[in-house]
């Protein structure tokens, strides 16, 4: 059965997926009308939510917990009331239309299978790369600094940042969520005290930190920067004890791929990203 949630769900669905459970509850970009659980009798076998991205984008999320025998038709149910919750929200939306999307990894045949069968379509190719940090290697850039961006005027001029080097902005929500709940801090590469190159890391499993949302200013391009920030993080997160680091791209960032793999990272593993309603 599928039902809205109630206060006494948030440790049951932290059983399920503690991450989840934190983004439900802190996450500003959450949107409360389409936090759903999935319920056989008192078990709760799943849950799902629609979180709203950049420009027109959602994105999907459902969680189920593996060891249920319903796990299958949980997520089948979340899945179902979260599709049908979209094509009544698009139908009134202005433009641009809203799109919903979800990633999942391109040799999970069944699950590939699923979502085409619900009018999902790959639309894109995204590697997933990482590498070894590197303790003991010399750290220390008195250039390469962390950032504070909780003040809201840091953050607009981040998020302006953002925009000029991908298209389409960061959302500050999402920013605010990773740096204050997901324990992130953002580095930048300075030059002449003005940051020029950035990085976000934060924890993302054990020994393992996520190193993502790296971009050098337009100006300061093909300059190495981007390289030198990620190789001293490397460093100094080694030096902390973290074995891994772990990044993004789209396939179609060739000059993106070609750095990382320059300074040790390599692919692990690729992403589809599915879509709905991209027509």
């Amino acid at each position: 059965m599928i039902r809205d949630t109630v206060k006494n769900d948030d440790r049951r669905i932290a059983r399920i997926d503690r991450e989840g459970a934190k983004e439900i509850r802190f996450h500003g970009d959450v949107i409360p009308e389409t936090v759903l659980v999935s319920e056989f009798g008192a078990y709760l076998a799943g849950f799902g939510y629609v979180l709203r991205g950049q420009g027109p984008y959602l994105h999907l999320v459902v969680r189920v917990n593996p060891r249920s025998v319903h796990a299958a038709e949980a997520a089948e149910e979340l899945f179902g009331a979260l599709k049908s919750w979209f094509l009544k929200y698009r139908k009134q939306a202005g433009t641009p239309r809203p799109v919903l999307r979800l990633w999942c990894r391109d040799r999970e045949d069944a699950y590939r299978e699923f979502l085409e069968e619900n009018g999902f379509r790959a639309e894109d190719r995204m590697f997933v790369m990482e590498r070894k940090t590197d303790p003991g290697a010399p750290c220390g850039n008195e250039e390469i600094r962390e950032l504070s961006l909780m003040a809201s005027e840091t953050m607009d001029r981040y998020i302006r940042l953002t925009k000029e080097a991908y298209g389409m902005p960061d959302r500050a929500e999402e920013m605010r969520y990773r740096l204050s709940k997901g324990r992130g801090k953002v580095f930048a590469l300075h030059k002449n005290g003005v940051p020029v190159s950035f990085v976000t890391v934060w924890p993302f499993a054990a020994g393992t930190y996520a190193t993502e949302n790296v971009f050098t200013v337009k100006a300061e391009q093909r300059k190495g920067y981007a390289g030198a920030l990620l190789n001293e993080i490397a460093a100094r997160l080694g030096n902390e004890g973290v074995a891994k680091l772990r990044l993004t791209v789209y396939e179609e960032d060739e000059e993106a791929i070609r750095l990382y793999r320059k300074i040790g990272y390599r692919t692990a593993y690729t992403l589809l990203e599915y879509r709905l309603g991209n027509d």
